[in-house]
């Protein structure tokens, strides 16, 4: 009896553990995903003109969220990415292109003001 109250004790702690951390990781992307709509949104990008979206969380190398997408109207070679770091930190916006380094973006970031 003593032996299956540990063994089911253990394993409801266990449950518990990995909720708590799979509640947290789905509260930070949920938190991402709205600081880079943000951020997009303060870019002046309209919603209809986005196609080809994709958010992921880049688990294997850096552990940032990622918003990549496409806009009609720019060059279709470009992709628009965006990362989300931690809570605090500044989204980073790098535009993508095969065919140079610094692509000229129909919508560049939009300037800091101090």
């Amino acid at each position: 009896m003593r032996k299956s109250l540990i063994l089911v004790t253990t394993l409801i702690l266990i449950l518990v553990i990995v909720a708590v951390f799979v509640g947290l990781h789905y509260n930070k992307k949920a938190y991402a995903e709205r600081q880079i709509d943000a951020f997009i949104a303060k870019q002046g990008i309209p919603k209809d003109k986005i196609y080809d979206e994709k958010f992921v969380w880049d688990w294997s190398k850096s552990g940032d969220y990622v918003k990549n997408f496409h806009v009609e109207g720019d060059d279709p070679a470009i992709l628009y990415q965006y990362f989300f770091t931690e809570k605090g930190s500044l989204i980073l916006f790098r535009p993508y292109t095969s065919t140079t380094d610094y692509p000229d973006v129909k919508y560049p970031a939009p300037t800091e003001e101090k």
